[in-house]
């Protein structure tokens, strides 16, 4: 059903929406699961209504009890997600770009305690 397409679609492309946030915090959070939780409840709205698409009607219901349609909704995002995942890593640990190095610098700052950025420099140089 085109209907079940357009699920993983969207949860995909929510994922992916979700991966490019920088800074989360609970209103991003909630918003997220609204946002699921609503587009799931507009289908079964949409499914319960015979004179729109009489064709469809009560397919979604009987879609989201199987347990096939959530075992593809994990693979789905495995196939779609794992590969974003991977570029993201590659780029970072080879091709990191300027504030993602200051960004490990000042990580590694705090973790060391209250030495200066000059000290951590000539560590570095030392190695």
């Amino acid at each position: 059903s085109a209907g079940v397409f357009a699920t993983y679609g969207v949860l995909v492309t929510l994922s992916k929406m979700h991966l490019e946030i920088n800074t989360w915090n609970v209103l991003t959070h909630i918003g997220l699961w609204i946002s699921i939780v609503c587009y799931f409840l507009l289908l079964l709205v949409l499914s319960s209504m015979t004179h729109i698409w009489p064709q469809t009607y009560r397919v979604m219901h009987s879609i989201f009890v199987t347990p096939g349609f959530y075992l593809l909704v994990a693979g789905v995002y495995v196939c779609c997600l794992c590969p974003e995942f991977a570029i993201r890593y590659l780029q970072r640990q080879y091709f990191p770009k300027r504030w993602q190095i200051l960004q490990e610098k000042e990580d590694r700052q705090s973790r060391l305690g209250d030495k200066s950025f000059s000290s951590l420099q000539e560590e570095e140089a030392r190695k």
